[in-house]
C-alpha cells in the first residue's frame, strides 16, 4: 500500500526515533535520513515498499533538536536545524564568529555544527 509522505515520516519517526534523522523533499521524491545502515528487516521491508530515497547520516533528529535547543539558549545568533544536511547551521557576523564558536564548542560537537556568514538577506526590518 502506497502511503503519503506524511504517513511514511510519521511511521518511521514514531517507530524508530533513535535512528530517524529527518526528512525532506528533493526532485519531488521523499528523502529520509537514518543513522547507519538499515538492518532491521521490518524497516527495510517498509522502505522497499515505498517510493523513497534513504540516506545514511550521523545524527538522529532527537540529537539535532537537543543540540539546537542547547545552542539557542546559549548564543545570540540565527540558528537553523537543517535536516537535509543533518546539522545545525549558525549564521554569524565576522565580528562575533570567534566568540560564538567558543561558546558552541562547550555545548555541541564540531561536526554537528556549521558556521555560515550572515549576509543579512531576508532579514525583516521595521
Amino acid at each position: 500500500m502506497k502511503l503519503t509522505n506524511e504517513q511514511i515520516i510519521s511511521s518511521i519517526k514514531s517507530k524508530y526515533p533513535e535512528i530517524y534523522g529527518g526528512a525532506y523533499i528533493e526532485n519531488e521524491k521523499l528523502n529520509i535520513n537514518l543513522i547507519g545502515e538499515v538492518t532491521n528487516s521490518e524497516l527495510k521491508s517498509f522502505i522497499d515498499n515505498q517510493d523513497i530515497i534513504v540516506h545514511s547520516v550521523k545524527y538522529s533528529l532527537e540529537q539535532l533538536n537537543e543540540a539546537f535547543n542547547n545552542i539557542s539558549k546559549s548564543v545570540s545568533a540565527s540558528i537553523e536545524l537543517n535536516e537535509k544536511e543533518n546539522k545545525i547551521i549558525i549564521y554569524v557576523d565576522k565580528e562575533s564568529q570567534d566568540e560564538i564558536e567558543k561558546a558552541v564548542k562547550n555545548i555541541a560537537s564540531d561536526d554537528i555544527v556549521e558556521f555560515k556568514e550572515n549576509d543579512n538577506k531576508g532579514s525583516i526590518q521595521f
